[in-house]
């Protein structure tokens, strides 16, 4: 050790002890910062002062020698200020002492660090509006349980459940991904966990050790199919779930979200014939006055 040389009499020094404050247990390979008493700036009426850093051993014990290598002060070695931080503790960590000029007494100082509290639930309670990137994560739960609207791109991650209780509209423009927990900052081993993709049209999706189960509750029996499905432009509207005479309002959106169509009607099938729609993939959307419903559409 650099400072152990130049200290040889290991004056000032500091040692202790770094647990857990949950089982008592030593913490092994945790950070202890020592700040080292430099000299007193009269220019910006400071002190001044310089890191040194070491590890726990496999005891949890740390040593930190100071050494003074300023002229003024040579060998007039303080430890004035200690930091500690562990892997899966509190990221604030610990500090015991201050920045005054003063010497930590006694020499031994013990660290008790708290864990991370990772046990925590959120409520999705606000809305993506378009061209906005905001996530949303929660250890156990991420729960949406009032009317939300995600239009830009959002991640949604949680260990045990994403419950979407609530109303939540996803644009056809948006980008939503809903994840497991690969990132979360205590998992050791990563294996065993995988993230959820959309299906590609050819039915083919990427998959790895977990299975991800999304279960999906339709309060509504309102449902619309098209058919023939591709079509050349000439295809049929047939909804099902919907009451009778009730006015439902049809739109067509290409993938840039702009409407190529529009109607309104009371019928449960209608027909669509020379529309005059490119060959592409399009999206159709319908609503009446108490549900709504998206589905694709592509034209060869």
């Amino acid at each position: 050790m650099l400072n152990k040389t130049y200290n040889p009499a290991e004056t000032g020094f500091v040692e202790g002890v770094v647990t857990d404050a949950a089982t008592g247990q030593p913490i092994e390979g945790a950070i202890v910062m020592s700040l080292s008493w430099l000299y007193f700036d009269n220019i910006e009426l400071k002190n001044k002062h310089y890191w040194n850093n070491t590890f726990t051993d496999v005891n949890g014990y740390y040593k930190v020698i100071p050494f003074n290598y300023h002229p003024s002060n040579f060998g007039n070695n303080k430890t004035v200020l200690l930091r500690c931080f562990a892997p899966g503790t509190n990221l604030n960590g610990a500090d015991i002492g201050d920045r005054k000029q003063i010497q930590l007494t006694p020499s031994t100082q013990n660290f008790s660090l708290q864990r991370a509290n990772f046990n925590y639930d959120q409520t999705i309670v606000t809305s993506v509006p378009q061209g906005v990137n905001k996530n949303f994560k929660g250890w156990n739960t991420l729960l949406a349980s009032t009317t939300t609207q995600l239009n830009g791109i959002s991640d949604l991650t949680a260990r045990e459940e994403i419950n979407l209780a609530g109303e939540v509209h996803i644009s056809n423009t948006a980008e939503v991904h809903v994840y497991t927990a690969p990132s979360f900052h205590d998992c050791i081993n990563y294996t065993g966990y995988r993230t959820a993709r959309v299906i590609s049209e050819n039915g083919n999706e990427t998959h790895s050790e977990k299975e991800i189960i999304l279960s999906f509750i339709n309060e509504s029996n309102f449902d619309l199919v098209v058919y023939p499905m591709p079509n050349k432009g000439i295809f049929t509207v047939q909804f099902t779930g919907r009451a009778d005479y009730s006015k439902t309002t049809i739109i067509i959106k290409n993938v840039m979200g702009q409407i190529m169509h529009s109607t309104t009607t009371e019928l449960n099938t209608v027909n669509f014939k020379d529309q005059l729609l490119a060959k592409g993939i399009y999206f159709i959307e319908a609503a009446n006055n108490k549900s709504q419903i998206t589905k694709k559409l592509i034209i060869q």
